[in-house]
Order: structure tokens, then sequence, then C-alpha cells
């Protein structure tokens, strides 16, 4: 197992970049929360004298979810985990555009490119929506079979990219696939 640590321009922008990610932790639960209310308070369930209490239960299980998911994203590494036959990477954060998923496992014989792309103005849609953490001037981009794309900006990597094609294209020539 090898560690990529996630790679940014700065002190300031990774300051920035936690701040606002653990931002997100805390208030995500409270938005659930807040659309879930105005849900049933529409309905005629609102009007039974249990209502209240649930809604008071319910913000008190979202707080307790909000501050778990705040001391979760500030004590767990962030960055790519790089095994053997899949890769993680590890946000800890609920901030990706399209979803809410913290973490993502990439397996290596799912990877259709893996490469090295300059940060300049025709990626900026490509960063907007698939950026996984980071800043810098130079990303690794991951395209996958399924058509999913994944964008960071980490530590050493020319190592990690070399890594994964040669873990990939082992797998390719043991399934007798083209190579990358």
């Amino acid at each position: 197992m090898r560690y990529y640590e996630f790679k940014f321009k700065s002190g300031s922008f990774k300051n920035f970049d936690s701040f606002g990610n653990k931002l997100m932790n805390f208030f995500i639960p409270f938005f659930i929360f807040g659309i879930i209310v105005m849900v049933f308070y529409e309905t005629p369930i609102s009007n039974y004298w249990w209502f209240s209490i649930a809604v008071k239960i319910l913000f008190f299980v979202c707080f307790v979810i909000a501050v778990l998911l705040v001391k979760r994203y500030k004590e767990k590494p962030k960055g790519v985990f790089l095994y053997d036959n899949y890769f993680d990477i590890d946000r800890q954060s609920v901030s990706r555009g399209h979803t809410f998923k913290m973490n993502y496992r990439i397996n290596i014989s799912n990877i259709k490119c893996c490469s090295i792309e300059k940060n300049d103005d025709s990626n900026s849609g490509l960063l907007l929506y698939h950026l996984m953490g980071g800043t810098g001037d130079y990303f690794v981009k991951v395209n996958t079979n399924d058509d999913e794309v994944f964008c960071f900006f980490i530590e050493n990597q020319e190592d990690f990219v070399e890594n994964v094609i040669s873990r990939a294209n082992k797998y390719r020539r043991k399934n007798g696939l083209e190579e990358i």
C-alpha cells in the first residue's frame, strides 16, 4: 500500500479547503433535516402531538451526525491510497457536486486511462465537476471504463501514474487485453 497526500499550492489554500469541507460536513445533515421537516410539515402528520417531539429528536440526531462528520474530517487522512488491485480516494468530505459519497474505490481493472494534466482554462469545467481534492499546476486524471472521471492533485504524481499504469497493464496482460 502506498499513500499519496493531497497537494495544495500553499498553506492558505489547504486551510481554506479544510475550513470549507468542515463547514460542508457540518451543514449537510441540517440541510437534509430542513427538507424532511418541510415535506412533512405540509402534510396532516404535522398536526399530531408527537410531531414536534420527532422534529426535536431528528434535529438532535442531525447535530450528532454533523459533529461526527467534522471530527472524521479532522482526524482521518486525506489523499489516495494505492493497493495492488485498486486505489481509494479518501476525501472525508461530502462536498462533491453530484453525489454525497465521501470516499471512492477504483479497481485497477476498471481503468481506461491515467495521466497528468495541466491545470489551465481548458480543464476548468472538468475540475469543477470532477475534482476530488487539492490544488496545484498539474493534476492526475483517471478515466474508468464506466466513463467516470476522477481528478486530484497529489504529491508524487509521476510515481502514482507510473504505478497505476504498470498495475493496470499487468492485469490487462494477464487477461489478454490491450495495454493502456
